[in-house]
């Protein structure tokens, strides 16, 4: 199949990820893919200029323990993130008071409560994530931080010295209390 058929059958899944929770292939050694603190997609130490192609990637990530693989029916390979797959570059609130988060890579999505959100300690500061899909992170852009941290005195609260947002679909921790 060409990259642009499969990059088209991607396309019309709807926000949808195939079934990677059911595929088990053999661990293939020697290439190395990575994601820096930016978000950006690495194959052996060469950047992944295509945003289509990390796109594509993207679907099929799946979490094993607590290490990240990129997996297909016949093949699985090890993915290193500085943080966390995902990057939310962007977030709305809905009629109802819901969030929901863009992703770097063309996903939104409305996290439901019992997803899970936790702070990341990483060079030196501590990096609000949320879960994107299935056990899946996602880890909340410096802009986005500051946007959240904006509205924080209408959707914020102090607890245990944490300041946590809450919406109507999710409570999560933001930051450290000064």
């Amino acid at each position: 199949m060409s990259y642009n058929n499969i990059l088209k059958f991607i396309s019309e899944q709807n926000d949808t990820f195939p079934p990677v929770h059911l595929w088990n292939p053999k661990l293939c050694e020697g290439a190395k893919f990575y994601i820096n603190h930016n978000g950006e997609w690495f194959f052996n130490e060469s950047i992944i200029r295509r945003h289509n192609l990390c796109v594509l990637f993207s679907r099929i990530i799946k979490k094993e323990k607590t290490d990240y693989y990129l997996v297909s029916p016949v093949e699985k390979i090890h993915l290193d993130c500085a943080i966390e797959p995902y990057k939310i570059v962007d977030f709305d609130l809905d009629d109802s008071s819901n969030i929901v988060f863009q992703t770097n890579l063309n996903f939104a999505f409305k996290p439901q409560q019992e997803n899970i959100s936790k702070l990341i300690f990483y060079n030196s500061q501590w990096i609000p994530t949320v879960e994107v899909r299935e056990g899946i992170g996602g880890f909340i852009d410096r802009n986005v931080y500051y946007k959240l941290a904006n509205i924080s005195s209408k959707y914020g609260f102090e607890k245990n010295n944490k300041l946590y947002l809450k919406f109507q679909n999710i409570t999560f921790p933001l930051g450290l209390c000064a």
